[in-house]
């Protein structure tokens, strides 16, 4: 990202330059005013021509600074993700996944330390998909479903289910910060005993509890990048 905007910051410093330039010329030449003016507009149109990804905002303060180069995952239809966070009763953990068009997501989870299992130092894994809304650039409101469990408890089977509403708020470093409120039930099956093949002593305990889940996320890579006209 940084990238991205060293480059069409040096552009915007060479625009303002020209335009320096060419309003000096103006004024010392009155003759050479179709040539200026056709020189301001191509370099105002080099300024306002960002990467793709990114979007011109203007501020309260834009008179004075100019228009700033944001990241925005509008515009292309394909965006890898990676992200680490914390929830409750999840635990910490990280995921890795793609969002498209800005609308639904879907990312694998490795999560650690968690609350709702038995043995909290087992890794836990799991898979969601986020369903994203709202007209707005910076925040989407969301809406999350998760299921996931213990791959090394066998023959114990611990696993569970898990939904969520929240906000994305993007912020302009590229940076997507994620908090999301909802409810998490698990699904703890145990065989206690193994004779000649058999399980005894069965036994399954299933728990809801309220949960909550904070997560920052970073674009890796876009595909598919759709040029504007």
């Amino acid at each position: 990202m940084k990238l991205h905007f060293d480059i069409f910051s040096a552009i915007g410093l060479t625009s303002l330059l020209w335009l320096a330039v060419g309003t000096a010329m103006l004024r010392a030449d009155p003759q050479h005013l179709n040539e200026n003016e056709a020189e301001k507009t191509s370099a105002s149109a080099a300024f306002q021509t960002p990467a793709p990804g990114f979007e011109l905002t203007a501020g309260p303060d834009s008179a004075d600074k100019g228009s700033e180069i944001i990241y925005s995952p509008e515009g292309t239809d394909l965006i890898l993700l990676a992200g680490a966070g914390y929830g409750k009763p999840q635990g910490a953990g990280i995921e890795l996944g793609v969002i498209y068009n800005d609308m639904v997501q879907t990312s694998l989870t490795f999560g650690y330390s968690d609350s709702w299992s038995p043995v909290p130092e087992h890794l836990k894994l799991g898979v969601y998909a986020k369903i994203l809304f709202g007209s707005g650039s910076f925040y989407k409101f969301t809406i999350t479903a998760e299921a996931g469990g213990d791959a090394s408890s066998a023959p114990d089977k611990l696993t569970y289910v898990a939904g969520y509403a929240g906000l994305r708020v993007t912020l302009p470093s590229g940076l997507m910060v994620n908090a999301g409120l909802g409810f998490l039930q698990s699904q703890k099956e145990f065989f206690e005993q193994t004779i000649e093949g058999v399980y005894y002593d069965y036994k399954k305990d299933i728990t809801n509890s309220a949960a909550f889940k904070i997560l920052i996320e970073i674009p890796l890579a876009s595909f598919f990048i759709e040029h504007g006209d």
